[in-house]
């Protein structure tokens, strides 16, 4: 062997191994974690939990802006012998439709 093919050889390695630790330094900074299942799970919940808070609050607000006549409470309250709240909710559900209102409470 020659010494020219010695340098080449030398050269060689030397690159091979300054791209071995090149691409050791570059893995090495992925990190494996375990995901922690029930920190992912209870996170799920209170997103679900605040998207159903947020929905119920929101019906609540649309069914308050339903108009309705305190004479059609008291038809109701006289006929099914409700408590006012109960007669009221179920006449704002029924967007002051009296007779879907007392069918709905029939059922």
């Amino acid at each position: 062997m020659s010494t020219q093919e010695d340098t080449t050889g030398k050269e060689k390695n030397k690159l091979q191994a300054k791209a071995s630790g090149d691409l050791n330094r570059v893995t090495d900074y992925v990190e494996e974690r375990e995901v922690d299942t029930t920190k992912v799970a209870d996170s799920m919940r209170a997103m679900l939990g605040n998207a159903s808070t947020v929905k119920k609050a929101t019906a609540d607000k649309e069914l308050l802006n339903v108009k309705i006549q305190q004479s059609d409470i008291q038809l109701i309250v006289d006929e099914l012998d409700l408590d006012p709240k109960d007669a009221e909710k179920a006449l704002r559900k029924a967007r002051g439709d009296v007779v879907k209102a007392l069918c709905e409470l029939v059922r």
